[in-house]
């Protein structure tokens, strides 16, 4: 006959059923949407030209054309397009950058990198450049749904 197992190898009592995960408060939802938005460093694809690149970039759906205008967006992705300590390798002002949203698809212009009081790139000036135009004749994005001049509806409030 066999023996009783000891009380340390019987079988655990199973797990509690897991509880359903509950939305943040007000106050968790607030600070989440005046957090800063930036670009993931690997959300920038180089195309392969040298030092004046055409490089692309997927935008989130929930970002408008301002949010993509501010350097401080382009701090994760400015030490790849600045110039190295080494100097081997310039800084990439001129380039390029090709803006894909779910709404928009536009262009920017690199104007400078910007550097903080260490000397160490946080960001981008860059300059929408088109494809399209606006009223006042500069440079807007392309609406993807129209074809025409995309109204950024947060520079339009």
């Amino acid at each position: 006959m066999p023996e009783a197992a000891p009380a340390s190898l019987k079988p655990a009592k199973p797990a509690p059923a897991p509880v359903a995960a509950t939305v943040g408060t007000r106050r968790e939802q607030s600070l989440r949407a005046v957090q800063i938005k930036k670009f993931p460093p690997s959300a920038l694809a180089t195309l392969g030209y040298g030092d004046f690149d055409r490089l692309a970039v997927k935008v989130p759906g929930d970002w408008s054309l301002a949010d993509c205008l501010k350097p401080v967006t382009w701090g994760n992705v400015a030490g790849r397009l600045a110039e190295d300590a080494l100097k081997t390798r310039k800084d990439w002002v001129g380039s390029v950058i090709e803006l894909h949203h779910p709404k928009f698809y536009a262009e920017v212009v690199i104007r400078a990198v910007i550097r903080d009081e260490m000397k160490n790139p946080c960001g981008l000036d860059v300059v929408c450049v088109g494809p399209a135009q606006d009223k006042s004749g500069l440079g807007a994005p392309r609406d993807l749904e129209t074809g025409l001049a995309w109204v950024d509806p947060v520079k339009a409030d």
